[in-house]
Order: C-alpha cells, then structure tokens, then sequence
C-alpha cells in the first residue's frame, strides 16, 4: 500500500495494488478500517448529512 497524501490520523488516501486510489478512514479501534473509492465516499457522506438533518427535524418534533 503507498501512502500519497495524508489528512491527519484519522483520514488518508491511498492506492492499493490493484491500482485503485481509495480513501482509509480508521477508527478508535485498531482492527476496523474502512476503504471507500470515490463513489462510496459521496453516497457515506451524503447518508450521514441526510441522517444529522433527519435528527435535526425529529429534535424540532420533540420540542
């Protein structure tokens, strides 16, 4: 795995051996690790916008 660029510790990109560029998320726990290319980074970061505005309109709900 080659390391070509870094974002801090939580988040970086690399390409793996069959020549995919995929961003490496880690996790508080050393032996979760996820891999996302480009297209499954999108739908991951649009599913949790959509669930915190979802939260957002239960919480007004609530109140």
């Amino acid at each position: 795995m080659n390391i070509t660029k870094s974002n801090g510790d939580e988040l970086f990109f690399s390409t793996f051996p069959d020549g995919e560029f995929r961003l490496i998320m880690k996790t508080p726990y050393p032996d979760i690790v996820f891999s996302f290319d480009e297209e499954q980074w999108q739908n991951f970061r649009d599913a949790l916008q959509e669930s915190y505005y979802m939260n957002e309109f239960y919480g007004m709900l609530n109140n």
